[in-house]
């Protein structure tokens, strides 16, 4: 199995199992499928639109491993007190 096929198939496995709340599983998947594409990354250094390619792949997929994150700290804990959440106040239809 080359490389990308791995990296597909771990962050495949990665959004299935977040896409079924097993948020932990979730994680070691994205992990394995980041190490993969980080060496793509690395292997295109002579190529900088490759890597600008791999790099903004990175960047989309470590957005949606914080999302994960931040949904396995909510279900693991109870709580939504994430340093990063917005605390926006109730406001009705007339303002209030």
């Amino acid at each position: 199995m080359s490389e990308q096929d791995e990296s597909v198939k771990e962050i495949q496995k990665a959004r299935e199992y977040a896409y079924l709340g097993m948020y932990s599983e979730a994680l070691s998947h994205y992990d394995t499928g980041i190490k993969v594409i980080q060496d793509k990354v690395q292997k295109s250094k002579s190529d900088k639109m490759l890597q600008n390619e791999w790099g903004l792949v990175l960047k989309e997929l470590r957005d949606e491993i914080g999302r994960c994150k931040k949904l396995h700290h909510i279900v693991t804990t109870g709580r939504c007190d994430l340093e990063d959440d917005i605390k926006q106040p109730y406001n009705d239809e007339r303002g209030n």
